[in-house]
């Protein structure tokens, strides 16, 4: 389902407590050259956005700097931000986001929620007539060196777990213990208490161990 917000930008609903999720919702957010999201907080809930496509900028309070496919956002609790697409660019800048938990009053402002519960008649609606596109087959996340004063290892965990920073996907501490190659982007160890977003890697051949998430949701 997209939602216009104005200003050159969509929101996609993917997974979200409209459609069953309860703990986590994640939205594709599509920047079209000179698009703008406003600058928000989220008073209880913690999101990460990974860069998939494009290129644009972040601001988490402190000013402008500069992000790309291969980039990964972290907004916690309380932290202003906002994200953008540069006007001279020839492609859309497009994130995933991950919040956690949902943000129910959002459903409530584009009409899909009212008294606590979802318009499931509207959403099967929507969901009949939704838009879709063609995914592209090409990988185009890198790593790179951006974020600057916002980059996750130069701002320090302490300060990043109190006004958020910018990761790269293919940086994190490696994990192995369930047979695949893993990486851990944004975990407890990085100052995130409600998100988590790994990187795992399935060389062919090789299979996971099963293992159980007694109380979080993967996605």
């Amino acid at each position: 389902i997209d939602i216009d917000n104005g200003q050159g930008c969509i929101t996609r609903l993917i997974g979200w407590p409209g459609v069953g999720t309860r703990m986590v919702a994640f939205h594709l957010l599509i920047h079209k050259p000179g698009g703008s999201f406003a600058m928000e907080s989220h008073p209880i809930s913690e999101e990460c956005i990974t860069c998939i496509r494009g290129k644009g900028e972040v601001n988490l309070g402190n000013g402008w700097e500069k992000v790309e496919a291969g980039n990964v956002i972290f907004v916690p609790i309380g932290c202003s931000h906002a994200t953008r697409c540069d006007p001279s660019s020839k492609e859309d800048f497009v994130g995933l986001s991950y919040t956690c938990p949902p943000l129910l009053e959002y459903y409530q402002e584009i009409g899909l929620m009212a008294n606590g519960e979802f318009d499931t008649t509207k959403i099967d609606l929507l969901l009949l007539n939704a838009r879709r596109d063609s995914i592209p087959k090409q990988c185009v996340m890198m790593p790179n060196e951006l974020g600057g004063a916002d980059r996750a290892e130069v701002k320090g965990y302490a300060e990043v777990a109190r006004s958020g920073g910018i990761f790269n996907i293919y940086r994190g501490a490696p994990f192995g213990a369930y047979g695949g190659a893993m990486k851990f982007i944004v975990w407890p160890g990085v100052g995130a208490k409600h998100c988590g977003l790994h990187n795992a890697c399935h060389q062919p051949g090789v299979a996971f161990k099963p293992h159980v998430h007694q109380i979080g949701r993967a996605h």
